[in-house]
C-alpha cells in the first residue's frame, strides 16, 4: 500500500505522521501475513484489512486499557503477541 493511500483513507493531509503511517502500512502487512493472509489471492481485501488496521492503530495509540481494568492489555496487543510467539521457532533462539 502507498502512503498516499493510507492518508487519503486516514484524511490525513498533513506530512507530519508519514513517518508513522509509513510504519503502520509495513506493520499491517506484516500483520497480515503472519495471519497467513496471502495479498495476491484478494488484493483488494487484503487492502481493505490493512486501511482497517492502519487506521485502528493510528486513531488509538495506547496500547493498555484505562480505568479500572488498566492492566488489561488491548485486543489488537494481544493478537500480535500471539501471532509473534506463533511465528516463532525455536530455531530462532
Amino acid at each position: 500500500m502507498e502512503l498516499s493511500e493510507a492518508k487519503e483513507f486516514l484524511r490525513v493531509d498533513f506530512d507530519d505522521d508519514d513517518g508513522v503511517i509509513n510504519s503502520l502500512i509495513t506493520s499491517s502487512d506484516q500483520y497480515l501475513q503472519g495471519a497467513g493472509c496471502n495479498e495476491k489471492v484478494n488484493p483488494e481485501l487484503y487492502q481493505q484489512a490493512q486501511k482497517l488496521l492502519i487506521s485502528n492503530w493510528y486513531e488509538n495509540r495506547v496500547p493498555i486499557t484505562v480505568g479500572p481494568n488498566y492492566h488489561l492489555i488491548d485486543f489488537s496487543l494481544q493478537s500480535i503477541i500471539l501471532q509473534l510467539k506463533a511465528t516463532g521457532t525455536s530455531d530462532d533462539a
